[in-house]
């Protein structure tokens, strides 16, 4: 998000950060190498937004790279008594996050005031406006007259996980039988290679695992030509997210390659010009998905 939460951007911030801790920990000198693999290990994310992170602290100055070493210190870490102020996470997000959470978790009531919601997080009324009217644009609250916020249905119970999903069930797979479908080979090759590169990572992040499935789901619905499949897919998104990120893919890792494969296997009938098979292919997909409730309980 380019907002109070930002996705890939926040992602590698708090990588910075994380990365810059290390080095302090470590006292690291002017020159001692860091490779992204060992990084993404200890962090348990894939190299993708670690490599990232690695190259913002490049064009900050605090990390060198070459072509035989990769990446090196640059400035002695003994010269960085604090963490660069963009690396924090910020009170906009913590907030988000605090809210985000309670509202999946039940603790939350559909409607709210900003003087509850002041007097229950003790944050400044600047902070929750700015919070609030992020997660309005993102439709996840709405403002009615008066001093109440409603939030709209979030996937918080099986109830609601399951309705979700029956929706998608509906939109997704017509919107590849729509006459104005029309694949971009360039987004295929592209998210064929993101799922590929999923399925050989042998730690990724949640994060990582939601993106390459949202943008997944996104793109096809972006083929159909039809702007309100589309759209409806990316409301699904936002309202999943958080839900998403509560399973717990390490429990059950072989869970990421199969939903890959599958992924794969709708491309690879697109490719082929069989758009019956790729809309039964995501119907099964989809209802496949829909059976992972494990983080609800009623």
């Amino acid at each position: 998000m380019s907002n109070i939460l930002s996705n890939t951007n926040r992602l590698r911030s708090n990588l910075c950060t994380l990365i810059l801790e290390h080095m302090r920990k470590q006292k690291l000198e002017k020159g001692t190498r860091l490779t992204a693999t060992a990084l993404a290990t200890q962090f348990n994310v894939s190299r993708t937004p670690i490599t990232g992170a690695l190259i913002i602290l490049k064009e900050r100055g605090i990390l060198g790279s070459s072509h035989n070493q990769g990446f090196f210190v640059k400035t002695p870490i003994k010269n960085l008594l604090e963490t660069p102020e963009e690396f924090h996470q910020t009170e906009e997000e913590h907030l988000y996050m605090m809210i985000a959470d309670d509202r999946l978790k039940g603790k939350l009531p559909d409607k709210v005031t900003e003087v509850q919601l002041l007097r229950q997080y003790s944050t400044k009324r600047g902070i929750l406006i700015r919070v609030l009217h992020t997660m309005s644009n993102e439709g996840l609250v709405y403002n009615q007259q008066g001093p109440g916020w409603i939030f709209n249905t979030v996937l918080n119970s099986k109830n609601n996980h399951t309705q979700s999903y029956n929706f998608r069930k509906i939109i997704e797979p017509n919107g590849i039988l729509e006459d104005t479908f029309k694949i971009d080979q360039k987004k295929i090759v592209s998210i064929r290679k993101q799922n590929i590169n999923l399925m050989k990572e042998k730690k990724v992040s949640k994060a990582d695992i939601f993106e390459v499935n949202s943008n997944f789901h996104t793109t096809l619905a972006s083929f159909s030509g039809n702007s309100y499949i589309r759209d409806a897919v990316q409301q699904q998104n936002k309202l999943r997210r958080f839900v998403e990120y509560s399973y717990n893919w390490i429990d059950n890792p072989q869970a990421i390659s199969e939903v890959c494969l599958e992924h794969l296997r709708i491309l690879d009938a697109l490719e082929s010009g069989n758009r019956k098979l790729a809309s039964s292919l995501l119907w099964q997909h989809l209802d496949s998905a829909s059976n992972m409730q494990d983080i609800f309980v009623d």
